[in-house]
């Protein structure tokens, strides 16, 4: 609805009191499809939007779209024949335009020059229509959307109608003249009702006007779609606002100008807005244009070159400028530099913003009018948005943490019922699954609980270790080692050194396993390494405790790896660190760790009193083969055996103090451990002394441990006790020559074969069919059984597979030696040719591949083969 106010001035008319609904009329004009003139694309949907905006103001509207010359003067003919009614008349025309001669055309779409009088004729002159429109309503207005392009080239020439000479159209200056309406004050010929007449170009005289990119408006069509509907504003005010909405969008290249003879205010009610915060933004844009439009030549040129320069948009430097304390009518001083300041700080925030949609739709609402609003220069109206946003997301923030408690409550809640599980699950030697629970724990807490995640993580480790132990199961080692270092990484030493220092240990006991198990000395190095590096931080000032723990782990180890080497110097270092370990756990303070300490330090005892013994092993050889047939009594021998008989009997002493400290009924398993230590020791007595008792306390002491032991549970512990117990017991058979001993050690031997996969324990499965073999040996010179001897010999063949000449010269000899002497002990009493021969070729071929390999001998056979050549020369072929 139009709204036409009287204004206090001198010229003011006789109107009523305040205001009053007036009636206004429009033409709108479209012209696109040019017959021989360039095409336009947008006036045909300009004229459109342009139509429906006027309807919504109240506007009765006439349009006009794609008129030829004819058509398009009789539409201002009835046009201005309707507006004589009215209070308001207002054409908008959107197509080409041409000034000719100071005069300003329309330029129908059916325009010619081929010829001048066809070009004349064709053009349709603006101010005649102006001049009555005047005398018809009292207020015209025209808004010509023209100048796009000059459609005439130069050189056209031009012969208006009523005109005698032609016109040349020589070098042209795009877009229209200056028009001005008639002034009624200076028009006597005009009546007195008329208040004046307002012309809105698109761009300023002589400078041209842009089409805008196809299917959308012309920037001067936009604006004024976007402002001419502005309640509470003069028609001054609006396209004023037009022109800077133009500028900013066209980034100056483009200025509307407006020249208005009205002598009251006219102002458009209106429409409904769709929501309070468009028109907020709206009302701050149309300020800021406002104030724009007050800016001194000098103040826009270096904005429009700084926006250049920085790459910014015009509208939202000017914003931004103002909430930096620039005001736009400042000049000169520090002016250059605040707007550089500004136009930094606008730039940076552009090339942060953030296009990802917000879960929140309050949030995103909030967002997306801000992001409006700094769109439109209303930086401080923006500013009042995200301060909302921020209000908004201060109470999501305290929802969320409430949730976050909550969750972070049902997450360690669901870690510690995975934790129970996983417990429940080692305790039925379930050791898989519980290193599958203690992962989904240590995951549920990783985001919420790091020292939980930590732990649970540590004990997925050990649960992988206890199974990779108890069931010889290397991959499940490896698997550990990985879930380690993983740990590792949770706790690096620069801020959880003691963690750090936990997880060192535990990868050396899990190496120390594996390279135990393989026979791999690198492992079982890397081991040291492992529990060395744990030592450097865990030491018995700061944690005496861990440090005790450390140093019976590295006594573990160094004591595996002087085991297989039979190096003396790494053995008496695994005893000296159990001592170490010794001196935090006492029997006082630590009584359970004092006896499982005490226990390993008997291990690592043994172990050094077999080396000393072994010590001997070529002084015997090389006495045997001076013919000295009392090789074990020589003195060196005798120092040594009693020498390894003392320290077995330290042992002993101190393993049985270790038991009356810890029962069997307070831990099975830990008891077992040390029992089958001091059984152990007790064999390994026995056979330097050849003591029956120590042999039957021995295997009185084995059975005891397997009664702890189970095969399917701990099948590693059953087999490790069986074994010895096997060993044992034939050694006791050599003494007493009871079968039933020896026949029991072969099942013992044949069942723990079954349970030792040859893929995963290589040395041992070949170790226990050389025992095998050795106890069929010693039941053969029993019963002379050709049977028992090829099961020997068969047992004995069968580690061969693993003991090769090339990998284990040594081991590989003594193997070849004990067929000999089997297929010597089947030959010698029936004069069995074929054995001996058997023997002698077996014997020759040993000698020749050691010799072939540069492989040390111990000389088995540099007796036995001469002596086998004795026998078979009288026997007969």
């Amino acid at each position: 609805m139009l709204r036409l106010a009287a204004i206090a001035t001198a010229l003011m008319l006789s109107v009523p009191a305040w205001a009053q609904e007036l009636r206004g009329v429009a033409l709108v004009i479209g012209e696109s499809k040019y017959e021989t003139l360039s095409e336009l694309i947008n006036p045909n949907q300009d004229a459109r939007d342009i139509d429906d905006l006027l309807n919504d103001l109240g506007f009765e509207v006439e349009r006009v779209l794609d008129a030829d010359a004819e058509e398009l003067r009789e539409a201002i003919e009835e046009f201005i024949e309707d507006a004589e009614d009215a209070d308001v008349a207002l054409v908008y025309y959107s197509g080409h335009g041409i000034e000719v001669a100071g005069e300003n055309y329309l330029v129908p779409v059916d325009a010619t020059f081929d010829t001048p009088e066809a070009a004349g004729n064709a053009l349709v002159p603006v101010a005649p229509m102006l001049e009555a429109l005047a005398k018809v309503v009292p207020v015209t207005i025209a808004l010509l959307d023209a100048c796009r392009s000059d459609p005439f080239p130069v050189g056209t020439v031009i012969k208006l109608p009523d005109s005698d000479a032609p016109i040349t159209i020589t070098a042209i200056e795009p877009g229209l003249a200056p028009l001005r309406g008639p002034t009624p004050a200076a028009r006597p010929d005009l009546p007195p009702e008329s208040l004046g007449t307002v012309i809105g170009f698109a761009a300023e005289p002589g400078q041209p006007a842009l089409d805008g990119p196809a299917g959308e408006n012309s920037p001067y069509a936009a604006a004024l779609l976007k402002h001419l509907s502005a309640g509470g504003f003069s028609f001054g005010d609006v396209m004023t606002m037009v022109t800077e909405e133009v500028y900013l969008k066209t980034r100056a290249q483009q200025l509307p100008w407006t020249n208005s003879s009205l002598r009251r205010v006219l102002t458009f009610a209106a429409p409904e807005q769709q929501d309070a915060d468009t028109t907020a933004i709206e009302g701050e844009r149309r300020k800021l244009l406002l104030t724009i439009a007050g800016t001194p030549d000098e103040t826009r040129k270096y904005v429009e070159a700084l926006a250049g320069q920085e790459d910014v948009p015009l509208d939202a430097l000017y914003g931004m400028l103002n909430v930096l304390g620039v005001k736009p009518d400042t000049a000169g001083g520090d002016l250059e530099q605040q707007l550089k300041a500004g136009a930094e700080r606008l730039k940076e925030l552009i090339a942060d913003k953030d296009d990802s949609v917000k879960a929140d739709p309050e949030l995103e609402r909030l967002s997306k009018l801000a992001e409006q609003a700094e769109s439109e220069g209303a930086i401080a109206l923006a500013l009042q948005y995200r301060d909302q946003a921020s209000a908004h997301a201060d109470d999501l923030l305290n929802e969320k943490l409430d949730e976050a408690d909550k969750l972070r409550q049902d997450m360690i809640d669901i870690a510690q019922t995975y934790a129970d599980n996983a417990a429940t699950a080692v305790l039925n030697y379930d050791h898989i699954h519980a290193a599958d629970l203690y992962g989904k724990a240590a995951l549920a807490v990783m985001d919420w609980d790091k020292a939980k995640a930590l732990d649970y993580t540590i004990k997925q480790g050990d649960a992988l270790t206890d199974h990779g132990t108890l069931q010889i199961d290397n991959d499940a080692l490896n698997q550990a080692l990985a879930i380690y270092a993983k740990a590792l990484e949770m706790a690096p030493r620069e801020t959880a050194p003691r963690d750090w220092a936990k997880l060192q240990g535990r990868i050396g006991q899990t190496k120390q396993g594996l390279g135990a198990r393989l026979g791999d000395v690198a492992i079982m190095q890397a081991s040291i390494e492992a529990f060395d590096q744990a030592l450097s931080v865990q030491t018995r000032e700061t944690t005496p405790r861990d440090w005790a723990a450390g140093q019976n782990n590295l006594g573990n180890v160094l004591y595996s790896l002087g085991y297989r080497t039979g190096d003396q110097a790494t053995l008496q270092r695994s005893i000296d660190a159990f001592d170490q370990a010794l001196l935090v756990y006492t029997p006082e303070a630590e009584p359970i760790r004092w006896a499982t300490v005490l226990s390993n330090r008997g291990a690592a005892k043994m172990a050094l009193a077999d080396a000393v013994y072994a010590a001997t092993d070529m002084i015997q050889v090389e006495a045997l083969k001076r013919g000295d047939p009392n090789a074990e009594n020589l003195p060196e021998v005798i120092a040594a055996r009693d020498q390894a008989v003392v320290i077995l009997s330290e042992v002993v002493t101190s393993m049985d103090a270790a038991l009356l400290v810890r029962s069997k009924a307070d831990n099975p398993l830990d008891w077992s451990m040390m029992q089958h230590t001091r059984a152990s020791v007790l064999a390994d007595r026995g056979k330097l002394t050849n003591s029956p008792d120590d042999f039957a306390l021995a295997i009185a002491a084995y059975r005891d441990v397997l009664s702890v032991y189970d095969k399917e549970r701990t099948p590693v512990q059953w087999t490790t006790g069986a074994t010895n117990l096997a060993g044992t017991l034939r050694q006791y058979a050599v003494l007493t020559k009871d079968l039933a001993s020896l026949d029991e050690a072969a099942d013992l031997l044949e069942q723990s074969i079954a349970l030792t996969p040859r893929d995963l324990s290589p040395l041992d499965w070949a170790l226990m069919y050389t025992k095998l073999g050795s106890v069929l040996s010693d039941r053969l010179a029993i019963d002379g059984s050709a049977a028992t001897a090829d099961a020997s010999l068969a047992a004995y063949t069968t580690a061969e597979e693993v003991t090769t000449p090339e990998a284990e010269p040594a081991d590989w000899e003594r193997l070849q030696l004990y067929k000999v002497q089997v297929l010597f002990a089947i030959g010698v009493p029936s004069m069995d040719r074929a054995r001996l021969q058997q023997a002698y070729d077996l014997a020759t071929a040993s000698k020749a591949k050691l010799e072939e390999l540069n492989a040390p001998a111990a000389g088995f056979f540099d007796q036995m083969i001469p002596t086998l050549e004795e026998i078979l020369a009288v026997l007969p072929e």
